[in-house]
């Protein structure tokens, strides 16, 4: 049986809707942005989160993203096939060049997150650090990212800091943050600000100075990032000391260390099937390899992935899914292009 203890409750409300005229488009404002992951539960698609959030990155716009992302919904075989739904609900245009499902297999006891670059820890709750101290850049304490839920949380804006203070681990760490974009404020930032980031910058005090690890663009719901700290802890004396510092409107629900011992994780990859265009039809092929060409996902229109049903986990095993996709996105008012493009300078 899964074990859902671990995992933060989903608590998400629809921002309000504005429509506006934009170079000649109808454009909702304030409404959710990025290309959309939905999940087959068996009865509906159910919403997931978005994909491709480090295409916020304004050094990397038109650049490909691989992402991975771990679901958050346990999908469930529709027909001979598990199926999943990618969206562009509104505002941009994304590019997708392959799409991969990844299944790991693993004891129960634990779950399972990914890093950016696709690199799989397990984590639990018991053996998870919390700081010691914590503190805005005011000084003041800050207590309500301790708990590993999202009841409660952190509001910060652009130019605010966290300064977490954590006994060092004897070995191994991973530093978690669970987080979302803060859609309210701050689509209203970023809508009067082109050249405005989405990310949150991690620092580590390290031999009297400070030093960027890691940055994170975040994602639409919560969502569990994983950076890990192991190689940095060999110039790490005492304690461990950690800056977040927003460049945008973040909540910050929970940020620990987790030492988790590794266990054994068996991992399958699985090619799509079928991939369907509400506009285009069948881009199964475009999107199976990696190869020169982008499906072009516009605003209100979606791909349908159907994947094999993976093999089912031995005794005392669970399976955890991992979607990695491959592409970027970019603001409609920004390019129109083809449906299909060429990525070839010719």
């Amino acid at each position: 049986m899964e074990n859902k203890r671990l995992r933060p409750k989903k608590i998400y409300t629809q921002p309000k809707v504005e429509r506006i005229l934009l170079d000649g488009k109808n454009i909702i404002k304030g409404c959710l942005v990025c290309p959309h992951l939905f999940v087959w539960d068996g009865i509906r698609y159910v919403k997931e989160n978005s994909i491709l959030p480090d295409s916020e990155d304004i050094l990397r716009k038109e650049r490909d993203i691989m992402d991975y992302y771990v679901l958050n919904t346990t999908p469930v075989p529709k027909g001979k096939y598990l199926s999943f739904k990618i969206k562009e609900l509104a505002n941009d245009i994304s590019y997708f060049k392959q799409f991969v499902l990844l299944t790991a297999e693993h004891p129960q006891e634990v779950c399972l997150g990914v890093t950016k670059r696709g690199r799989i820890y397990p984590y639990k709750e018991e053996n998870f650090i919390l700081p010691e101290n914590c503190q805005d850049k005011e000084g003041k304490e800050i207590t309500s990212i301790r708990d590993f839920d999202v009841k409660e949380f952190y509001q910060a804006k652009p130019g605010d800091c966290l300064y977490l203070e954590f006994k060092r681990p004897n070995s191994s760490a991973r530093l978690l943050i669970l987080d979302p974009t803060d859609l309210g404020e701050g689509r209203k930032y970023l809508a009067s600000n082109d050249q405005a980031k989405t990310s949150i910058y991690i620092h580590l005090f390290v031999e009297s100075k400070w030093k960027c690890i890691n940055v994170f663009h975040t994602r639409t719901n919560f969502y569990l990032d994983i950076v890990d700290l192991t190689p940095h802890l060999f110039n790490i004396k005492d304690k461990l000391i950690v800056k977040l510092e927003f460049t945008a409107f973040h909540k910050v629900a929970f940020v620990g260390l987790d030492v988790t011992p590794f266990v054994k994780i068996r991992v399958r990859e699985y090619q799509i099937i079928q991939a369907i265009h509400s506009k285009l039809g069948d881009v199964t092929e475009t999107l199976r390899r990696e190869n020169n060409e982008y499906v072009k996902l516009s605003p209100m229109e979606e791909i349908e992935l159907n994947f094999p049903v993976p093999t089912p986990p031995t005794s005392k095993k669970q399976l955890t899914y991992i979607l990695m996709s491959k592409g970027y996105y970019i603001p409609i008012a920004k390019i129109l292009q083809p449906a299909l493009v060429s990525n070839s300078e010719d």
